[in-house]
């Protein structure tokens, strides 16, 4: 089982070499896009990958389904994707476009896939180690029909600081949320965005804040943006099952 990683629309990420004890070599990588959406009745996209660095580099892609179980992401190998070339050799400015075809069209829901990129390592000089870069994209199939989210909210606990916020998406497509703010609460340090895929549910660490849990009185405002535009809900407050 492999985790996520989520990037914005246009990258070029680096990965050097570290030092044992003082020489620095560094790769780039740009890649766009990064998010790949492939329409209804849609079979095929593609992706460029450049390398920016000074030195030629191998990389490697593979396919994985992408799903959401017990509010955590899940990558598991899959055959519905095929990527041409899987791998490739760059050297210093030269671009490789990679074909991505999907091979099963969904049904009723947005299929969902993760696309991992490998740096595969050099051979290290004597005295330093080489880091390897991974990158991790987003796919996403729709199926045929209207696609929409929709979204069920509630915070879920006992503990009088610590509790969850479950987000559940019972549409059709996937949905990306970001800025949540909560009545009386802040989301847990780190917190970005989170994807809810379609059909799946996630669980997000909030804390109670100055005010606590017992001054809403078992129901907590929520806000935010989407992918899909802003939104308001509220959140009934629920015992841990």
């Amino acid at each position: 089982m492999l985790n996520r990683s989520s990037l914005r629309p246009s990258l070029a990420l680096a990965v050097g070499a570290l030092l044992l004890p003082h020489c620095a070599a560094a790769q780039t990588l740009e890649i766009a896009p990064v998010t790949i959406d492939l329409p209804a009745g849609r079979e095929t996209s593609i992706i460029r990958v450049t390398n920016r660095g000074d030195q030629s580099t191998t990389i490697q892609m593979r396919p994985f389904s992408w799903s959401q179980q017990n509010s955590e992401d899940t990558l598991l190998p899959t055959t519905d994707l095929v990527l041409s070339p899987p791998f490739s050799t760059l050297g210093p400015g030269d671009t490789q476009t990679v074909r991505i075809v999907l091979r099963k069209s969904p049904v009723l829901r947005e299929s969902a896939y993760r696309l991992l990129i490998d740096q595969l390592p050099a051979a290290a000089n004597p005295g330093t180690v080489r880091v390897t870069l991974r990158i991790s994209l987003p796919v996403f199939a729709a199926a045929a029909g209207l696609a929409h989210a929709t979204l069920t909210w509630k915070i879920v606990g006992d503990d009088p600081v610590k509790r969850s916020l479950v987000v559940r998406n019972e549409g059709s497509r996937r949905v990306k949320i970001s800025e949540l703010k909560i009545s009386g609460t802040a989301t847990s340090p780190g917190y970005t965005f989170r994807y809810v895929l379609a059909g799946s549910e996630i669980s997000i660490p909030v804390d109670a804040g100055s005010l606590g849990w017992a001054a809403l009185k078992g129901r907590a405002h929520i806000s935010g943006s989407t992918d899909q535009g802003r939104f308001e809900a509220d959140a009934p407050i629920m015992p841990a099952p």
